[in-house]
Formats: C-alpha cells, structure tokens, sequence
C-alpha cells in the first residue's frame, strides 16, 4: 500500500485537480492507495470540496485541525495516520501531477534506506509552466542557503514532493518540531542523521499561481 498525504489550507479552488489525479491514478496503479487530505484550520469550502470525491475516491480520509497550524504540521499529522509500506506527500496546488509517485518509487525500491524527493534541479525534469523571474531567483538563493548550512549536495530541496519508507517516516515525523513551511530542511536533515540517502528525482512540475508561501520563509525558519 502506498499512502498519499495532501495538507491542505484555504485550497478550495485547487484542490480538486490533485484529487483528480489522484482518482485516474487509483485505476491504473498495480497497488493499494491510501490517501489522507490534512485541512489545516481553513476558514473556506476546502473540506466541502475534497468531501465530494469521497465516493469517486473510496480510499480518501479527510482530517481537520480546529485551527490553522502550518504546513508542517498538517504534513506530519497526515504522515503519522498514514498506513502504506510507503508513505509521500503532495503539494494541494497540483504543481507535481501525482502519477510523479511511481518515478520516487522506483528511485526508492532500487536504493533502500533511501528517502526520493521529487527536484526540478535533477537532470530530466520536465518543467512547463515556469515561475516568475523573482520567485525563481529567491528559490535558488533560497536553496543555496539551506544547500550550504544544512542539507550539503541536495540541489532542490524545497518541491512538495516526497516518499519515504514508512519506518523512516514514523521516526522523522515523530520527531518533527517545525510547523512551517521549512518543516522540509529538518525531515531531511534528521533523515541524514538517521544514515538514510537522499535521492534527488527529476519529475514534471508547473508553477501554479495562489501559493502562500512568502519570500523569506526559509531563511526565517534557518534563523530560528
């Protein structure tokens, strides 16, 4: 069984292409899906909408915090009811089409002890709809950053995109202290720690607009 986790806040307009994918997907995949949408406090329709693919989608669980708590806490709740032998999360925007799990699946059957994180800075990546120019540039500021004080030879760790194994996943999760947006650079790091790989995959990706996440965020959290 693979899991699929979906944080969600305010998504309503969005969120129902991922869980589109998500109902093409389910029929032609060779395995189990679980997928666990996280609604993160929102203050619109996000729950409604993702409640109305229940019955296209029998294998959809829709948590809810009470109040907004950040990214990254909704990922680690949706990671820790998570049931699969394999276990990602997703970005509710739809940047990364979800048929994208099956290239981190390969990645990771082929090196265990290893977690894949989907990259649009590894060779092959399909990139469509691209950023504007200074999100762009504060993305590989950004990732610079992060590459030289924490996460050494990791070109993009920042795409909403991940799969690990779910032994790894309930330790790091677990552990996980940061409920914001750079909740990524800790589960990365703890997972380094732990003596787990990190492998870099190149995937298809598209900058959708709406995103909430504001310039500086990253270098905010490092600084904490």
């Amino acid at each position: 069984m693979l899991s699929i986790v979906l944080p969600a806040f305010n998504e309503e307009h969005r969120i129902g292409k991922p869980l589109e994918q998500l109902i093409a997907h389910r029929g032609a995949c060779d395995y189990d899906l679980d997928v666990i949408l996280v609604d993160d406090g929102s203050t619109d329709a996000t729950a409604a909408v993702a409640q109305s693919y229940v019955d296209a989608l029998p294998d959809l669980r829709i948590l809810r915090h009470e109040t907004n708590r950040g990214k990254g806490r909704a990922v680690a709740t949706g990671m820790m009811a998570a049931r699969g032998e394999y276990r990602a999360f997703f970005d509710a925007d739809g940047s990364t089409p979800i048929v994208q799990v099956d290239a981190l699946l390969e990645a990771i059957r082929r090196a265990p002890r290893s977690v894949a994180i989907g990259s649009i800075r590894a060779e092959g990546t399909r990139i469509g709809r691209r950023q504007p120019l200074h999100r762009n540039l504060a993305g590989r500021l950004g990732n610079a950053f992060i590459r030289g004080a924490v996460l050494p030879g990791i070109a993009d760790s920042q795409r909403g995109c991940k799969l690990f194994p779910a032994e790894l996943s309930d330790v790091v999760f677990g552990a996980q202290q940061i409920d914001g947006w750079g909740f990524d650079i800790e589960i990365l790091a703890l997972t380094k720690r732990l003596g787990y790989g990190i492998i870099e995959v190149p995937i298809e990706w598209n900058h959708v607009d709406g995103g909430q996440i504001r310039a500086g965020a990253y270098a905010s959290t490092l600084s904490e």
